[in-house]
């Protein structure tokens, strides 16, 4: 704890141009009478529309979406413009909600977009909901500039970042990735299966020295139930594996990890948890004391250009927390064959 509570002075006692926690007092919620609210609204409307020059826009799961998700098998959209509810594929695709955004009046896009709302579904039909109605506001991200000030919009909310440090992040978070893992991993096809991930890690794990710890979870009195990792690497890699499709949040990967490394450091119980597992897979094998985090990403490789600036915020906080706690972070681009986009299904 003595320890901790130094490593923390040091970091308060930084001067501003070189503190770890800088880039979070660069951050802002936008107020909510904001002057530029209003303008802001207008290039999100227009871009709900498909018009890429009003700025960049994104799909991204909802917090409290993020472990439903993991369990579904459809996404029911409701509430969204006259033609009733529809229900895809839970690998939703960005243009599957700017056809319909496009056909209303740009003037009643915001209004539309705060009314729908869309639940996670146990079934493909969209009949039986794994989770709550959740407004449609918060699956989107956006982004656009305006005298040189970069305002974000993110999980139903606005925020802006002040001038000239977008470019700092960036060049922070292109280091960042830079520092990539020397693992093997096979060609992701994707089987159009719910345990798709999971057939992946265990295709991963018939190397030598992997293990596939996908699906088996830990459990603490601070943490009912969480994975400590998808695979083992030969070197004690703790290594989360995801498919980051355009609909699916990174920081969702970022959060496991976070989770996971914290655990191990922080809890006692983690390590034998984490060690009694490894110990059932390969019984010769050593005990672990982990010191490198592997994010590991099909669907898309790990670029800046790729992440929305708040993501690369969240993925520099990320790194920050496990520094403190003494891991390293890499990054590594798992070879793939693109998903084939499903159709859309009109539900009964």
């Amino acid at each position: 704890m003595l320890a901790d509570l130094r490593a923390l002075s040091a970091v308060v006692d930084e001067p501003d141009d070189d503190s770890a926690l800088k880039f979070i007092m660069q951050t802002r919620p936008l107020p909510k009478h904001h002057p530029k609210r209003a303008g802001l609204n207008d290039r999100l409307a227009a871009a709900l529309g498909g018009d890429d020059a009003a700025g960049v826009l994104g799909l991204a799961w909802p917090d409290n979406a993020v472990e439903d998700i993991e369990h579904a098998s459809s996404l029911k959209i409701v509430r969204l413009g006259p033609w009733g509810p529809f229900v895809t594929d839970t690998n939703i695709e960005l243009e599957d909600f700017v056809e319909r955004f496009r056909l209303l009046p740009l003037a009643d896009r915001i209004e539309s977009l705060t009314t729908a709302r869309a639940v996670t579904c146990e079934d493909d039909a969209g009949q039986v909901h794994a989770g709550s109605l959740i407004s449609l506001r918060k699956w989107f991200a956006f982004e656009t500039t305006i005298d040189n000030i970069r305002y974000c919009y993110h999980q139903g909310k606005w925020f802006h970042i002040g001038e000239g440090f977008v470019e700092q992040i960036r060049d922070q978070v292109a280091t960042l990735l830079a520092n990539r893992a020397s693992l093997s991993f096979p060609h992701w096809t994707p089987t159009k299966k719910r345990d798709d991930e999971h057939r992946y890690c265990e295709a991963v794990a018939k190397q030598d020295g992997y293990l596939c710890l996908d699906r088996s979870f830990a459990s603490t009195a601070f943490h009912r139930q969480f994975e400590l990792c998808d695979i083992v690497g030969p070197a004690d890699e703790l290594v989360h594996v995801k498919w980051l499709g355009r609909a699916t949040a990174a920081s969702h990967l970022f959060t496991q990890a976070q989770v996971s490394a914290q655990a191990i450091r922080d809890e006692s119980e983690v390590l034998g948890q984490l060690n009694a597992k490894v110990k059932n897979l390969a019984p010769s094998r050593p005990a672990l004391d982990p010191s490198v985090v592997v994010l590991a990403g099909a669907g898309r490789v790990w670029d800046v250009d790729q992440l929305f600036t708040l993501s690369q915020l969240s993925l520099l906080r990320l790194n920050l927390t496990l520094r403190h706690l003494r891991c390293t972070l890499q990054f590594a681009d798992i070879p793939f064959t693109a998903k084939e986009r499903p159709a859309s299904r009109i539900a009964a």
